[in-house]
């Protein structure tokens, strides 16, 4: 996955992500920086809402970083 520019290895927390293996699955080979930051849902539903990701999961998607994007767009 992809997030703010820098390759992320997920491999080893499909089964301990909080929101389920769903929407990690679902994104692996992509930017998941508008998912992450809040901006949308992998659904619309009325129980779906979008969600921000704490300082907590910040920290531990930066244990996750493998590479660096030379140009991320």
């Amino acid at each position: 996955m992809i997030l703010d520019g820098y390759v992320l290895d997920v491999g080893k927390f499909f089964d301990t992500h909080p929101g389920g293996k769903f929407s990690l699955e679902h994104n692996i080979g992509r930017d998941i920086s508008k998912f992450f930051h809040g901006g949308y849902t992998l659904e619309f539903t009325q129980k779906l809402h979008t969600y921000k990701h704490s300082s907590d999961a910040r920290r531990l998607a930066n244990k996750l970083i493998v590479a660096r994007l030379d140009n991320p767009s």
